[in-house]
């Protein structure tokens, strides 16, 4: 089958050649072959400009007519290799990547082409020894590197996987340099190395900052690490790029949660700049609170209750409910949250109901509160507080 391919590849550029050649005798005697050299060049040519511009059949046509007028162009013969890639013709693609590797065998290119089309076609053995020859010629070439990594990966060796993509990245820049980089942290973490995926996935972000998905990796591969405040410093590189106001509340979070109260305050205002966000001003008030300032932390409670149906999840509601309950403003809470419990039933919010209705001395008011969600929703289980109350009635 492989034979009758390149047969048949041969056999179209021959018959164009045979063209080429009667048109040629008409030309005086020492014209032809400079102008059949310059017009295979000038067709080449044509075939990169059409490729560029979106138009693989002209390209197509201008590489065959090239390839017609000067047979033995190693450089005409890649590109119909490239054409016929792009098209997944693997037959007729390895056909002329073969023959320019037999033309001109010193050439990078057409060696590392080929040995992308035996791996596509199932050919493992062939692929690394093509991308062998390719990394003999050009030992730290990011693209051999790549395919010569991918190659052992599939055979299960990924420490020489790992060191392939190093080498590679070492010498990559930008885009490129980040995608190596991600790919030697999949490695990594494959591996069980939570560490080295940490450095590979900054290096990538490094390498193209302007990538919000640069850093959200990053952002993800920090938290797993269990280091909160790196993974803070992350989030906050992504919500820039992205102007996210939801990742500023996360990296506010974060900071909190890891004892840098500054930052967090930053993080939350960034959050609040275009608009009020309940989550950053229960961010703030929490962190107020926290510092003892309880007059700041109820300002801060009342503007999250007036930014609220910009973000109408339970979770919100319970959160601003359970912390007027800590500033001592239980009535207050049970009166925000009592319509909105009537209304969707969310175990999350009638428990915290219950416990601010508990808070206020309405404790017999908690108890039918916890009572309603189990006639409710007899398969839904009650919250924490309920479940205590609850216990201790029928203990």
């Amino acid at each position: 089958m492989k034979d009758r391919l390149r047969t048949g590849l041969l056999w179209t550029v021959a018959v164009g050649s045979m063209a080429v050649g009667l048109l040629g005798a008409a030309l005086p005697r020492g014209e032809e072959g400079d102008g059949k050299e310059h017009r295979a060049e000038a067709q080449r040519l044509a075939a990169v400009q059409r490729l560029a511009e979106g138009d693989p059949a002209e390209a197509t046509r201008a590489a065959l007519d090239a390839l017609a007028l000067d047979p033995d162009d190693a450089e005409a013969w890649v590109l119909l290799g490239d054409l016929r890639s792009r098209q997944e013709r693997w037959g007729e693609a390895e056909a002329a990547y073969e023959r320019a590797t037999e033309l001109d065998g010193h050439r990078f290119r057409p060696w590392l082409q080929l040995g992308k089309v035996y791996r596509a076609v199932g050919r493992p053995a062939a692929a690394r020894e093509a991308i062998g020859k390719a990394r003999e010629l050009d030992p730290d070439h990011p693209e051999a590197a790549s395919e010569a990594a991918a190659l052992a990966e599939e055979r299960g060796d990924l420490q020489h996987a790992a060191d392939l993509l190093a080498q590679g990245a070492r010498r990559a820049r930008g885009e490129r340099r980040a995608n190596l980089q991600a790919r030697l942290a999949t490695l990594h973490e494959r591996r069980g190395d939570g560490e080295a995926a940490v450095v590979a996935l900054r290096a990538a972000a490094a390498a193209a900052p302007r990538d919000p998905e640069r850093w959200a990796a990053l952002a993800a591969a920090w938290e797993k690490e269990g280091e909160g405040a790196e993974a803070a410093l992350a989030l906050e590189r992504q919500a820039a790029l992205e102007q996210a106001p939801a990742l500023w509340e996360r990296a506010g979070d974060l900071h909190a949660v890891s004892g840098a109260a500054e930052k967090a305050f930053a993080a939350y205002a960034h959050a609040n700049e275009r608009e009020d966000r309940p989550a950053a001003w229960l961010g703030i008030a929490r962190l107020r609170l926290a510092a003892g300032d309880a007059a700041g932390a109820g300002q801060a409670a009342d503007r999250a209750l007036a930014a609220r149906p910009t973000d109408d999840r339970p979770a919100i509601a319970a959160a601003i409910g359970t912390l007027l309950v800590d500033l001592g403003r239980a009535a207050d809470a049970a009166r925000v949250l009592h319509p909105l419990v009537r209304r969707s039933g969310d175990p999350m919010l009638v428990d915290t109901l219950a416990r601010a209705q508990a808070s206020a001395g309405q404790e017999r008011k908690a108890l039918g509160t916890c009572r309603q969600l189990r006639l409710q929703a007899s398969g839904t289980a009650p919250g924490l507080f309920c479940q205590g109350l609850l216990g201790r009635q029928t203990g």
